[in-house]
């Protein structure tokens, strides 16, 4: 029995090697997955047929342009038969997006939250959503495998309900039973920080381990991938680094704990340090910017001002760069990563905050350790955890479908 268990596993984890070197190479003959994954001809043959069955890849023929003779053929991913639907969670309120079996976004639509019951305008927000896609693309599409939707909250270990999330003021949300019972496809629920993790090593050209992506937005996530598994705690939950402690004295955190990592590293720090220093800087830009209503101050108005070298500006991008920095340093003494990728809405700072990031990391770090350690910026715009989204959901579709 137990035999019979890992073989399947193993089959699962083949097939989805295969699928994805697939969608990487775009069109690739049988032979190259076979020197690609190491796996014996039978084995690559067997696998794409039933991929085939069930309509998840197709054959092309291709004119080799140095060869005469029979065309060679070659496999590429079904992009115009099934999708999967990946729906965002953000403090401006729900996005969906369509996207095909080659993770291409088709269709996006957004919906700003229109209330103060954010638990209707979530469930509501997604329902309506789904359906205006499901809507407007099933002409295109004869299947939708699997919605997923990321959320910035600690999950339960079902990963179904939201247990607590910050930025909704939402406790013990069951996402998953109320979206079954509207839609008749699997759902997922998934942590936005890993999935936009996923998106984010999908596009990296450094696929080495421990790969960490770091989400700067209201709060700090990070997710930590090592091989092609997603470090989880006991309770199935990510790490939550955003609760380290960078000062034992610091101001007290909602969590109970003082001087967390988030604190001073996230678009709500970014904002109070503004607030705390605007009064000393009277020529400031952001005066202006913000038509001296400091509810608007956020991190684009900041930018704005940083590119006009506001003292001001550039003080605060130096502040939450050092302390991104400082943080970091402890992630790397810990896990030794080969990359970390900065990204969430902070990112946006740029460069600069770059810099000052990489600074601390040079003149604090072990030296073994972060010289072999690359520190950049997200390289993915718009609907990032979408796209890790359909990753994720495609993932444990593959799993469902080869048996």
């Amino acid at each position: 029995m137990i035999k019979t268990a890992s073989q399947q596993k193993m089959k699962q984890i083949n097939a989805r090697s295969v699928f994805q070197l697939i969608q990487t190479y775009k069109q690739i003959p049988r032979v190259q997955l076979a020197k690609l994954t190491k796996l014996s001809r039978t084995t690559i043959s067997m696998i794409v047929e039933e991929m085939m069955e069930k309509g998840l890849v197709v054959e092309r023929s291709i004119m080799e342009s140095t060869n005469v003779g029979r065309p060679a053929i070659k496999l590429e991913v079904n992009d115009s038969l099934m999708c999967i639907i990946g729906v965002e969670l953000s403090h401006h309120g729900v996005s969906g997006t369509v996207l095909n079996l080659k993770n291409e976004p088709v269709l996006t639509v957004r919906e700003d939250f229109r209330g103060t019951n954010q638990d209707e305008d979530v469930l509501g927000g997604i329902i309506r959503i789904v359906r205006q896609l499901i809507e407007a693309t099933e002409q295109q599409f004869k299947k939708l495998l699997a919605i997923c939707v990321s959320a910035p909250a600690i999950l339960d270990r079902d990963k179904k309900s939201i247990i607590y999330s910050t930025l909704f003021k939402l406790e013990n949300t069951d996402l998953h039973s109320q979206l079954k019972r509207e839609f008749d496809v699997p759902i997922y629920i998934e942590n936005e920080t890993l999935l936009s993790a996923l998106a984010e090593r999908e596009h990296n050209p450094n696929k080495s381990s421990p790969f960490i992506y770091v989400s700067i937005n209201e709060g700090l996530g990070v997710s930590v991938i090592i091989d092609d598994w997603t470090l989880e705690g006991a309770n199935k939950s990510l790490l939550e680094i955003g609760h380290m402690s960078l000062d034992i004295n610091g101001e007290l955190c909602a969590c109970g704990n003082r001087g967390c990592f988030e604190l001073s590293v996230s678009i709500l720090g970014l904002v109070r340090l503004v607030k705390t220093h605007l009064p000393d800087y009277k020529d400031s830009l952001i005066h202006g910017l913000v038509l001296d209503n400091s509810d608007r101050i956020d991190e684009t108005v900041i930018l704005e001002a940083a590119k006009a070298s506001d003292p001001l500006a550039l003080f605060v991008v130096e502040q939450m760069g050092a302390n991104l920095g400082k943080g970091l340093v402890n992630l790397i003494h810990i896990f030794n990563p080969a990359t970390i990728v900065i990204g969430g809405r902070l990112s946006v700072l740029g460069d600069e905050l770059l810099v000052q990031v990489r600074n601390q990391v040079s003149s604090r770090a072990l030296k073994s350790f972060s010289q072999q350690c690359e520190i950049v910026l997200s390289a993915t715009r718009g609907n990032v955890s979408s796209t890790g989204a359909s990753i994720y959901a495609l993932n444990k579709v593959l799993d469902t479908l080869i048996q």
